[in-house]
């Protein structure tokens, strides 16, 4: 007899940035999130959008992911679609580039926040 045991070992770090403004990294790369304490929304490390809601101090948390809107639903109706044809549609990227590409976004905003901060500060 055959026993697959699967254990899945959780990482998350969050950093706060500004009152109400997260970095947050885990396993699957870098997400970002805003709110105060017990509720807040972001875009997680694989770029979906959630809304989230806790009890502070319990564990007990609730998430809610927004739906994906297909790319071509964002263009005005009629507009001309650019790009490869839906069903001749080009392998997604690999999760190893949207990592990195998270990565690079969150060392810019958090380099651009501190000049703004240092600027705001020098200005006082």
């Amino acid at each position: 007899m055959s026993m697959d045991l699967h254990v899945g070992f959780r990482f998350q770090r969050r950093i706060k940035i500004l009152p109400g403004l997260a970095i947050n990294i885990s396993k699957s790369g870098v997400g970002f999130s805003a709110g105060r304490r017990g509720f807040h929304a972001g875009i997680d490390a694989k770029g979906r959008r959630y809304t989230s809601a806790s009890l502070p101090g319990t564990g007990i948390s609730w998430r809610q992911y927004q739906k994906a809107k297909p790319h071509h639903a964002l263009l005005p109706h009629g507009a001309p679609r650019i790009g490869p044809p839906e069903d001749h549609e080009l392998s997604p990227r690999g999760g190893a580039s949207r990592v990195a590409e998270n990565v690079v976004l969150a060392i810019t905003i958090t380099v651009l926040l501190v000049i703004l901060v240092a600027i705001v500060s020098h200005l006082h």
